[in-house]
């Protein structure tokens, strides 16, 4: 999950006039808010903090200010869902004259830029994390679900920092839900930019958020980033679960073997107990060297596949070059040869940047890659740039001309949207955070084609689909032998249907798996006479 920069960075301010200005330079996607952009405008100035979606297509945003904490749930439309706690616009205390519905507002400065998510859970509820010692979890209508947690402080919520270093946690970088199996909480041991820190810590509760005292240490497990694999000076910057909840790891390091001004990327997986995926890499850890340069690590991005994208800002500090690097590594942890060179792709930052810094990285499903950047040229002004690459790592000609977009900022940032987040919907949709002095916005813009049939034989003699939460089969032949499974877009089986269940008897209805998460799966089925598989979003 990206990170954001410290809240000085969030200073800028930002109005309609402004937002509209740049509306064409995006491909922006029109039947989302105005012109592809949802203007939370009732809204004061928030710290850009994360966004999820619901399995029905429903938008959760999270913001954050001085004082006080929203979340917000936005239709698919990008219109505010005002049926979010039953239209009352549920507080602890209430920051706005008169109640906004549709906006969950709590009383105290909770979130974190850098600690703080918002998920959606595999039994359709939301869970917040505000850092360690505050993690909490609504219904699905917004209602605080008081089952959940350790009561510490209040009911619904948990409170993992309780342990003593290096077992105690502290930043919430991402959570994996394993359903029946529990909440995995990716954390480290230091506040960022406090000091270097090279423990990195998985905590786990039970599906309730009840402290697994059997796993690690008190429910937590410390992985140390040892200097004999890692080298030394080594620095954890993100963490993120992959959808199988493989945690990849990814910061800097200065390699013995290497000059010591001479600093890489490091790429490490590890599996849900702790242990190094031995899968991945060499030991379960890889190493990015670009050009002998300095690299610093910005975001992780996992791809449908497994694979995994890291975004950062490669540099010659005594040359003064600087640039942006995104870097696809396969799922074993190799280099991908056919993205970019190398593996690597090199963006230049603009030669008028006074500062500089990576936005978000967001990948769809077919490998197509958007980034955000952002930097300024003067005082006070702001601009932002995005990216885009194909699947092979060149330029996304239909995104824009040459694959990007620099959107022209003013004085005072009243043009300016700082895309400090972006996701992926399961349609493959791109959606875009931004926040400013005046108030929030949400930006959709229109990612790869809405997934299609694949592989689907022509002379199959059946038809197979899939709407809500049933699969349906239809045309097979009384007595004819044929299977079903659903998997997951890496190829990871998560139901299979017997042969009963498919016998010729007119359309065949069969429920989905439970627990599955937003996303792509695939539907196979396979008779005597040919084989179908279908790519559907759920």
């Amino acid at each position: 999950m990206p990170k954001l920069l410290p809240a000085l960075l969030l200073s800028a301010a930002l109005s309609v006039s402004g937002a509209t200005a740049f509306a064409q330079s995006l491909p922006f996607d029109s039947t989302f808010g105005v012109n592809g952009i949802a203007n939370l405008d009732f809204l004061p100035a928030y710290n850009v903090i994360d966004l999820t979606t619901q399995r029905d297509g429903k938008i959760l945003c999270l913001y954050g200010s001085s004082s006080y904490t929203y979340v917000i749930r936005l239709n698919a439309d990008g219109s505010v869902d005002n049926t979010f706690m039953g239209g009352e616009g549920h507080k602890f205390y209430n920051p706005f004259p008169t109640e906004v519905p549709g906006v969950w507002q709590i009383g105290g400065k909770l979130c974190e830029t850098n600690a703080s998510l918002i998920k959606q859970t595999a039994d359709n509820g939301i869970l917040l994390t505000f850092r360690a010692n505050i993690n909490m979890k609504l219904k699905a209508n917004g209602e605080v679900d008081a089952s959940f947690g350790n009561s510490s402080p209040t009911n619904g919520q948990l409170n993992l920092s309780l342990g003593t270093a290096p077992q105690k946690a502290d930043y919430i970088y991402d959570v994996h839900d394993a359903g029946e199996g529990g909440l995995y909480f990716a954390s480290n041991t230091r506040a960022l930019y406090a000091a270097p820190y090279d423990t990195v810590l998985i905590a786990k509760t039970t599906k309730n958020g009840q402290i697994a005292t059997t796993y690690g240490t008190g429910g937590v497990k410390a992985i140390a980033l040892d200097t004999n694999t890692f080298g030394y000076v080594n620095l954890a910057r993100e963490l993120a679960f992959a959808p199988n909840g493989k945690l990849v790891v990814t910061g800097h390091c200065y390699r013995r073997s290497h000059m010591a001004n001479y600093q890489d990327v490091f790429v490490a997986r590890y599996n849900l107990d702790g242990t190094p995926d031995a899968t991945f890499g060499t030991g379960g850890v890889t190493f990015i060297n670009i050009d002998n340069e300095d690299q610093t690590a910005s975001n992780i991005a996992i791809g449908a596949d497994g694979s995994v994208y890291i975004s950062g800002i490669t540099e010659k500090f005594l040359a003064g070059t600087r640039r942006y690097f995104t870097t696809h590594l396969t799922n074993t942890g190799l280099p991908d040869a056919s993205f970019g060179t190398g593996g690597n792709v090199i963006s230049t930052i603009p030669a008028s940047a006074i500062t500089w810094s990576e936005g978000a990285t967001a990948v769809t499903s077919y490998g197509k890659v958007y980034k955000s950047c952002i930097y300024t040229v003067g005082f006070m002004d702001w601009r932002s740039e995005y990216f885009a690459y194909n699947a092979a790592g060149g330029a996304n000609t239909q995104f824009a001309a040459g694959g990007i977009v620099n959107t022209t900022g003013h004085i005072n940032n009243d043009n300016y949207e700082k895309p400090y987040r972006m996701y992926t919907q399961p349609d493959n949709k791109v959606l875009i955070m931004g926040a400013g002095n005046a108030h929030p916005l949400l930006m959709r813009i229109n990612g790869d084609a809405a997934p299609v049939a694949v592989g689907q034989t022509a002379d199959a003699g059946f038809k197979a689909w899939v709407s809500g939460d049933y699969a349906y089969v239809s045309g097979i032949a009384p007595g004819t032998q044929a299977s079903a499974i659903i998997t997951t877009i890496d190829g990871r089986i998560l139901k299979t249907y017997n042969a009963t269940m498919l016998a010729g008897n007119g359309t065949n209805m069969l429920s989905l798996p439970g627990g599955m998460a937003p996303g792509m799966y695939i539907l196979s089925v396979q008779t005597e006479t040919g084989k179908q598989q279908i790519k559907f979003v759920y």
